[in-house]
């Protein structure tokens, strides 16, 4: 049934190549027919790393303790009195994140210029700063080609009047509010089968 309704290709990249089955959620015991699609191995760990990345943290249940290391370093070491590469990561980047949420909740995109000039001054960051978040969050077709990247939330167009490159949120995410910010999340794809798998 998934390879029927995928079509024999990987869901993420379009390529015909062996194809595995990933839950969707990242629950592996959640075997509905909605949580399930066919993704090549590739796109499969890229999946599983993405999920793992957005947790708010990974502990060891029989510790009670984070065995995460990134959190681990994240919460020893102390970024608002080391060097200002530390501190932008630290309050700049979720800042920036924030403003480009906003922007392109309010207005369906905002052009390069503007997330990286306009962005810098909502966040706080130097250009150099924003153009490397820019460049992490942000899928550049014309840089990348076919290298697709899952964990971007925003996708680059080019508009075909003006010639200015737009950011807008990328197939698959969705805006949310958490707190008093806006974030980019993966959204849940709906599929027209929900019959369940048995």
């Amino acid at each position: 049934m998934l390879y029927e309704r995928s079509g024999g290709i990987c869901q993420l990249c379009g390529e015909k190549k062996i194809l595995e089955i990933d839950h969707v959620d990242g629950d592996p015991g959640n075997w509905s027919a909605r949580n399930l699609r066919l993704l090549c191995h590739n796109c499969n760990i890229a999946e599983r790393n993405r999920q793992r990345s957005m947790l708010p943290e990974r502990e060891n249940p029989e510790a009670g303790i984070n065995t995460d290391p990134t959190e681990v370093l994240h919460t020893n070491v102390d970024y608002q009195s080391g060097p200002p590469e530390m501190q932008a990561n630290d309050t700049g980047i979720p800042k920036w994140l924030s403003f480009m949420c906003e922007e392109v909740d309010n207005n369906k995109g905002i052009t390069r210029h503007s997330s990286i000039n306009v962005g810098a001054s909502a966040s706080g960051l130097t250009y150099q700063a924003v153009l490397r978040a820019y460049n992490k969050y942000v899928y550049q077709p014309e840089k990348a080609g076919s290298c697709e990247a899952p964990y971007q939330p925003f996708i680059e167009r080019k508009s075909p009047n003006t010639g200015k490159r737009w950011a807008v949120l990328r197939g698959g995410w969705k805006i949310v509010r958490v707190g008093k910010t806006l974030r980019a999340v993966p959204e849940i794809s709906e599929t027209a089968d929900t019959k369940e798998l048995v």
